[in-house]
C-alpha cells in the first residue's frame, strides 16, 4: 500500500477534528444553535470516519508487512486484516450512532446486548466463517502456495488466497474453486505441504504376477540372471519370484534417485484372484512431481521388460484377442 493515498484521509481528519473542537465554542444566538450542533455532530462523524478508514489501510499495510518477514511466513495477513477492518468499522458505526443519537457508545453497546440471540441468527454463517478463518489461519492448516485435495468441492490444486471466510484453491486446469473457510474443519483434506517439506515423496505401487509362472530356479536359469546383476546360488532363492524380488531390491539400494534414509523395501500383498502383487515401498529424494513421475515411470518400465527374464508373468485379464492372434 502507498502512504501517500493516506494524505487526503489524514487531512480531512484534521480538518473534521479541528471543526469539532472550535465550533462547540464559537458563540452563536439560540436561533443558529441547532444549525451549529448539526454541524459540530457532522464533524465528529467525519473525524470518526476519516480515522476509521486510516487506521483500516495501516493494519493491512502492517500485516503484509509482517507476512514479508521470514519469522512470520505463516500469518495470512488478508485474514487478519480483514478482521481488524471488521472492528473498526463496528466501532466506528457505533460511535457514530452515539454521535447522533446523543449518547455514550458504552449505553448503544449494552443495548446491543439484548439483541446479541438476532444479531448471532442473522449473521450466524459470517461469524462461522470468521472463526474458521482465524483457526485455519493460526493452526498452520494452510499457507498461499499450499498443494491441497478437497473431494467433496472437487479442489485439487494451489492455494491462492486465504480470506476471513473464504479459501480460494486454482485448481490444475486453471479453474478456480471458492471454499467456505468453516469447510476445512468439518471435512477431510489433504494438504501435500508436508511432503514436500520431508526428505522424500513416497513410491507405493505393484506389480501383479501371475501365479502360474512361479517356479523354482535351475542352474542354467541362476547362470543367465548373474548377467543382469543378480547374486547368490539357486539355493538362496525359493523361487524365481523370490529371485526377481532380491534384483528389485538391489536395483532399489543402487539407484540415486531413492533415498536410502527412508523406508525402502520390496514385500509381497496378499494374493489374490488377479495374481500376486509385488508392492515396492520407496521413496524419491526429487519431490517435484514431473520428475517423481518420470522416476516411478522408469523404474516400473524397467521392471516389466526384465520380469520374462526370471520367467515370471504379469497377471493380465484375458481379453479374447489372444486366441484370435493364436488362429
Amino acid at each position: 500500500m502507498r502512504f501517500s493515498s493516506l494524505v487526503k484521509p489524514a487531512i480531512c481528519f484534521i480538518i473534521f477534528l479541528s471543526l469539532a473542537v472550535i465550533l462547540p465554542v464559537v458563540g452563536v444566538s439560540e436561533k443558529y444553535a441547532l444549525y451549529l450542533k448539526i454541524a459540530v455532530n457532522m464533524s465528529k462523524i467525519g473525524a470518526v470516519i476519516a480515522g476509521a478508514y486510516i487506521l483500516s489501510n495501516l493494519a493491512v499495510a502492517l500485516f503484509l508487512a509482517l507476512q514479508n518477514r521470514a519469522s512470520c511466513k505463516t500469518v495470512a495477513a488478508k485474514a487478519l486484516s480483514q478482521l481488524v477492518r471488521i472492528l473498526l468499522w463496528c466501532a466506528a458505526v457505533v460511535v457514530v450512532i452515539s454521535i447522533l443519537m446523543g449518547k455514550s457508545p458504552v449505553y448503544i453497546l449494552s443495548g446491543l446486548g439484548a439483541a446479541t440471540a438476532v444479531l448471532m441468527l442473522l449473521f450466524r454463517e459470517m461469524i462461522l466463517g470468521l472463526v474458521a478463518g482465524m483457526q485455519v489461519s493460526q493452526n498452520d492448516m494452510l499457507r498461499v502456495g499450499d498443494w491441497i485435495v478437497m473431494d467433496k468441492y472437487s479442489a485439487d490444486g494451489n492455494v491462492i488466497d486465504i480470506a476471513l471466510t473464504t479459501i480460494k484453491v486454482q485448481n490444475w486446469d486453471n479453474t478456480v474453486t471458492m471454499i467456505p473457510a468453516s469447510a476445512f474443519l468439518t471435512e477431510a483434506f489433504i494438504n501435500w505441504r508436508y511432503m514436500s517439506e520431508s526428505k522424500g515423496r513416497r513410491i507405493k505401487r505393484a506389480v501383479r504376477i501371475d501365479a502360474g509362472s512361479i517356479r523354482e530356479l535351475t542352474a542354467v536359469d541362476m547362470e543367465h540372471l548373474r548377467t543382469i546383476g543378480l547374486e547368490g546360488e539357486c539355493s538362496d532363492y525359493p523361487s524365481n519370484l523370490a529371485a526377481f524380488e532380491a534384483w528389485v531390491r538391489k536395483s532399489l539400494g543402487e539407484n540415486p534417485e531413492i533415498s536410502q534414509e527412508l523406508t525402502c523395501m520390496v514385500r509381497q500383498l496378499t494374493p489374490t484372484e488377479n495374481g500376486i502383487p509385488v508392492e515396492i515401498y520407496a521413496f524419491t529424494i526429487n519431490k517435484n512431481w514431473t520428475a517423481y513421475e518420470n522416476i516411478q515411470t522408469a523404474i516400473f518400465d524397467k521392471l516389466y521388460v526384465t520380469l520374462p527374464k526370471f520367467g515370471l508373468r504379469m497377471f493380465q485379464r484375458s481379453t479374447g484377442h489372444e486366441n484370435k492372434n493364436e488362429n
